[in-house]
């Protein structure tokens, strides 16, 4: 144990200190026209970040990173930390980060889902209690976040488990604990205001200030698609995996008789007052009413109803503070990791690097003459590959700047494009490195091993490539 602990610190800083060799050293590299020597300091810079970002940390990697691109002559390094913090997106995320909190600790995510899964409906029909926990956990992740409701929902299928008498590394919890970690990370999507999104817009909206994306028809988009994965993730269980049944052929536990207390009244009180603040916007026909919660933004929306939830008082006493919803809540090594990309991505793709004039050139030969079709598939199958083994918000960065240069050119539905694109983004599982919800499959060396995951993240990368040039490119056109 103790030689295991030696050999991953000694790795953790060989690792460390190859990224920070990238970060400093990389603009000695003689500049590739039409790269300019600053655009060759700030793609070190940015290289550095990804590989630190893949093998160590998320948040002094991120710090280091500002720093830099404050002494690179593209901006002080005061200014550069402004520009991380200072992002309207960033501050949406962190207090929806806040909110997710909230929610956390009322427990009403845990409370739903036991209750969900209770259902007569699913009383000797276990495909139906299979696809019953799936779509729990698909609307559950979409409100609450992917981490919370994972773990929330890996404790009930445990008990199930055990319940009925599956072993641990039989088909079925292998299916549904992977299953778990592919739906709930597309759940964080279904969503338009969700982090996923609005981290995805902030990088977009940096390269093209003129983007703009519709709540609605995102969210009819969304509703589709959502079916749709369910769909085919249930076929491939039963006719690709073929787990034996028979252990909740039978499977009914005892009802829940307590009624919600008041925590969990409050919790679902919050979730629909956020969900209606931040749809009626898109909902509502232009009038003053319209224009006053556009005054107030989605940032500020947000912030109220934390806020309303902090005035809250039970005997007297709070029933949150803002300690423990940041503890519960707040991801600060995703938080400083999504700053640092839109910040540095912002950086690099600028007229004065000449980056994308030399993507302009190295991917015009391939892409130049494509259809727009063959186009959409291209970047999505791409990010779908790439997001299995680096970090999906790396993935979506390099791809959105894709799209950026070169959907226009080909007339590209750049709206399609930015969508499919942050959905593909988000189904890394091969690595653990690729994601948060790879770690935690990783981690779970109890009911996963290595080869299962690995399995089943083939299966998924080539359903979602179908799925998506299939039915969610056609589907995009139509909508968008």
């Amino acid at each position: 144990m103790a030689e295991n602990l030696k050999n991953n610190s000694i790795s953790y800083y060989i690792h460390s200190i190859v990224a920070i060799v990238i970060m400093i050293c990389f603009k000695f590299i003689p500049a590739v026209d039409p790269i300019t020597p600053l655009g060759m300091e700030i793609v070190g810079i940015m290289i550095g970040l990804i590989y630190a970002y893949c093998t160590v940390d998320n948040i002094w990697p991120s710090i280091l990173a500002l720093v830099l691109l404050g002494l690179s002559g593209y901006c002080k390094v005061s200014e550069a930390f402004i520009k991380a913090a200072g992002n309207d997106t960033i501050l949406f995320i962190l207090f929806l980060l806040f909110f997710g909190g909230i929610i956390a600790c009322t427990g009403i995510g845990k409370e739903i889902a036991e209750r969900v899964t209770l259902w007569k409906i699913f009383k000797g029909r276990p495909w139906f209690l299979t696809v019953g926990i799936l779509v729990a956990a698909f609307l559950l992740s979409s409100i609450i976040g992917s981490i919370p409701i994972i773990l929330i929902f890996w404790s009930i299928i445990y008990g199930i488990c055990e319940t009925v008498g599956f072993s641990k590394h039989d088909k079925w919890p292998t299916y549904i604990i992977f299953g778990m970690a592919l739906i709930c990370a597309q759940g964080g999507l279904f969503l338009p205001f969700q982090v996923p999104v609005t981290g995805q817009l902030a990088v977009y909206k940096a390269l093209d200030p003129g983007f703009s994306l519709s709540y609605p028809h995102y969210l009819c988009f969304s509703s589709i698609m959502g079916m749709c994965l369910i769909a085919a993730y249930t076929m491939v269980g039963k006719f690709i995996v073929r787990p034996k049944m028979d252990p909740i052929l039978n499977y009914q536990s005892e009802p829940k008789k307590d009624h919600l207390n008041f925590e969990h009244k409050i919790a679902i009180v919050l979730i629909i007052s956020l969900v209606i603040l931040l749809m009626l916007p898109g909902l509502l026909p232009q009038c003053g009413f319209k224009t006053f919660l556009q005054s107030i933004g989605n940032t500020g929306m947000t912030a109220l109803v934390v806020g309303a939830a902090l005035l809250i008082r039970k005997n007297g006493k709070p029933v949150f503070n803002i300690k423990t919803i940041s503890d519960r809540g707040v991801l600060w090594g995703m938080l400083f990791m999504v700053a640092t990309a839109v910040t540095i991505s912002t950086a690099m793709t600028s007229k004065e690097t000449g980056v994308t004039q030399f993507i302009n050139q190295l991917l015009a030969p391939v892409l130049s003459n494509t259809s727009p079709y063959i186009f959409l598939v291209l970047i999505t199958v791409t990010s779908i590959i790439l997001t299995n083994f680096i970090n999906n918000s790396v993935v979506g960065i390099m791809m959105l700047t894709i799209l950026f240069s070169f959907g226009d050119g080909l007339g590209v539905n750049s709206t399609v494009g930015f969508i499919l694109i942050s959905y593909a983004s988000c189904l890394g599982f091969m690595l653990p490195s690729a994601s948060p919800s790879a770690a935690l499959l990783y981690g779970n060396r109890d009911w996963l091993d290595s080869k299962s995951i690995i399995k089943m993240a083939l299966i998924v990368m080539l359903m979602m490539g179908l799925i998506f040039s299939l039915i969610g490119i056609p589907l995009g056109n139509i909508i968008f």
